[in-house]
């Protein structure tokens, strides 16, 4: 006889702003030991369509203990759940088929629909920064880290680096910070959500250098940026056209 897992039902409200596209689901810590389940981990949610996975994070303080959970819109399209549905989670791969919805699609139907979509999310928020030496500067820079790794009481994944190059004199560094960790950060500093930017890691980038400002670090950190190209009707390529003729009929 196969072990009984265990498995909690909750209600379907809107995600969090800062978890849109990210594959998150949210629920209380309650339900969280329940499952067994820690900040960060993989579970599996069930709705009206077979079930996909999904990173586990808890609620803010304001929505613990109402039975909810906050799914992101993406993820809940996957699995058929609308706003205040109810949708069932459990550890991947130990749900078990009776508490799927008992709308859910026949076998056939599920298999018509094509694979399964999973949601993803971004693992780590990138950050840069700028100092002087940094061989030197970088183990400050780990150090505060620390601190706030015991604040948390948690290990982060924090990774520190450069390419190496300078401009001016200037070093330049990345500094890349787990999901899972951030989320801690803001259960014990709350004042991370009350900054000014516009997503949650430019509130957490402002938020990091009004710390480093007390301990007297200026390294100027921002949110890395990503260069995206703007692009207006077609591109032409130089392999498609084998003249200059060619390329002026092209334009």
């Amino acid at each position: 006889m196969s072990e009984k897992r265990n498995v909690v039902s909750l209600k379907v409200l809107a995600a969090y702003a800062r978890d849109m596209g990210r594959g998150v689901v949210r629920m209380d810590h309650n339900s969280m030991d329940v499952l067994g389940v820690s900040t960060g981990d993989t579970v599996e949610v069930f709705g009206k369509y077979d079930g996909t996975e999904a990173v586990c994070y808890p609620l803010l303080a304001s929505d613990e203990g109402k039975g909810i959970t906050r799914i992101d819109p993406k993820i809940r399209q996957t699995i058929g759940a609308s706003i205040d549905d109810t949708v069932t989670i459990g550890t991947v791969g130990h749900l078990p088929t009776e508490t799927f919805a008992k709308n859910a699609p026949a076998p056939q139907e599920t298999a018509q629909t094509g694979a399964t979509e999973k949601g993803t999310t971004p693992t780590m928020a990138v950050f840069s920064g700028s100092c002087i030496d940094f061989d030197k500067e970088r183990n400050k820079i780990m150090e505060f880290i620390g601190t706030l790794e015991f604040a948390v009481r948690r290990k982060s994944q924090c990774k520190c680096y450069t390419d190496g190059k300078k401009t001016m004199g200037w070093d330049f560094f990345n500094l890349e910070i787990d999901m899972g960790f951030t989320e801690k950060l803001v259960e014990i500093y709350p004042d991370i959500e009350k900054q000014e930017g516009n997503t949650f890691e430019d509130r957490l980038a402002l938020w990091m250098n009004k710390q480093l400002k007390k301990m007297k670090l200026e390294y100027n950190m921002k949110l890395k940026d990503i260069p995206q190209e703007k692009v207006k009707g077609f591109r032409l390529d130089p392999e498609s056209f084998r003249t200059g003729r060619d390329l002026d009929d092209l334009r």
